[in-house]
């Protein structure tokens, strides 16, 4: 289970304080030995962070298991067509089972934490990367604005930007439909203008800001950068 899924089985999406807390904090120590080893993640989100089930569900009975997570559930395989069923085809198939959890009922103690997927990862030192792959409302400005190599820093934005969705209800940028012109505007309302050489890089700045990145639009629509308009 990650941490994504456990947010999205909540009705809140919330994790308890000190069980938030204790992730950052197996999360942070988990992106500096990374770094340690001159290893950049590159696609650090709730999605590939994985909450450890607890070592004694290897030792429940069957009955066990099913009073805390439900019976198996089949579904009968029925061909398209009516046809009888091939040898070797089963006549029922089973849902996978959720072992997973609301965030909101992981208690302390059941929080350990496993960093996955590192599809991404990069030795800054011997790999040139100028491209960010993971989520479009993740990326880093620099993997957009800047001429250097990305480094270990693109993972500190991501980081920072988990911590938050970690901590809080709402992920810090949420653009409906995520353009790099959206994300971008969220970025800038959020933390403030970006450095001089970036901001003269992004073309369409002056649609959602004036040249000092002060907000420059009708606030007489709904909440959002796709749908407002600039004065």
């Amino acid at each position: 289970m990650s941490l994504f899924d456990a947010k999205e089985a909540s009705t809140f999406g919330l994790f308890r304080p000190k069980v938030a807390q204790s992730i950052i904090a197996q999360l942070i120590r988990g992106v500096a030995f990374l770094h340690g080893e001159h290893i950049v993640h590159g696609d650090l989100h709730l999605g590939n962070i994985l909450v450890q089930f607890p070592k004694v569900i290897d030792h429940f009975p069957t009955s066990e298991l099913y009073e805390r997570f439900g019976e198996p559930e089949s579904e009968a395989v029925i061909r398209v067509d009516g046809k009888p069923l091939s040898n070797g085809v089963p006549a029922n198939v089973y849902v996978p089972a959720w072992f997973g959890a609301r965030s909101d009922d992981i208690a302390l103690g059941e929080e350990r934490i496993i960093l996955t997927d590192f599809g991404e990862s990069f030795n800054p030192h011997e790999t040139l990367r100028f491209s960010s792959k993971t989520l479009p409302l993740l990326q880093p400005p620099e993997a957009r604005f800047s001429d250097e190599p990305l480094s270990f820093a693109s993972d500190i934005w991501t980081l920072a930007c988990t911590i938050w969705e970690i901590f809080g209800l709402r992920p810090l940028f949420e653009a409906f439909y995520p353009t790099a012109d959206r994300v971008t505007a969220e970025q800038v309302e959020a933390i403030g203008i970006l450095p001089p050489e970036w901001w003269k890089k992004w073309s369409r700045r002056l649609e959602w800001f004036n040249e000092e990145g002060e907000l420059d639009l009708k606030p007489d629509v709904s909440r959002g950068h796709d749908s407002m308009r600039r004065t």
